[in-house]
């Protein structure tokens, strides 16, 4: 009988210390999603300013073909510079969404993602590209009550 109360009480804590989404609230798994329509709202008004405003000044992106950039500023001026020809057409849809909390402030989000009208090729023969689809992978901290993305990585999927 002791031996089952003492299996109980530790199964329980290890149960409550396993699943820290449980503890987390509607509003911030909320919070989160709204950043990922905000990316999209970003990418297809080809705003870069609201892009910068959902970083951390510390952000770490690794893009969808490798190249990392660290820090805000060159997040921003990376994605502007891209959106001045190759993505200048492109239309970003967000499918789906998941969050996983690691912690009350942080958490994991999977953003998959698909892209029409990016062009490729050479910078003086831009042209035309197919349809792309990705995933994300995004860490968010919440930072005095706003969610921010703090490490990006990219991934692009057939």
């Amino acid at each position: 009988m002791a031996f089952e109360r003492a299996f109980i009480a530790i199964a329980c804590i290890l149960l409550a210390a396993g699943t820290p989404a449980a503890a987390q609230s509607r509003s911030d798994e909320q919070g989160i999603q709204r950043l990922a329509s905000q990316f999209e709202r970003a990418w297809n008004t080809h705003d870069m300013t609201l892009l910068g405003d959902m970083v951390t000044d510390d952000v770490d992106f690794v893009n969808v073909i490798g190249l990392q950039w660290k820090g805000r500023q060159q997040v921003v001026d990376a994605h502007a510079a891209l959106h001045r020809d190759r993505f200048k057409s492109s239309v970003w849809a967000n499918e789906r969404v998941t969050v996983q909390f690691v912690r009350s402030d942080v958490a994991l989000a999977r953003v998959e993602w698909n892209t029409r009208g990016d062009l490729q090729g050479n910078a003086d023969s831009l042209r035309p590209g197919p349809p792309r689809r990705g995933i994300f992978l995004w860490v968010v901290v919440n930072e005095a009550g706003s969610w921010r993305i703090r490490a990006v990585q990219n991934t692009e999927r057939q």
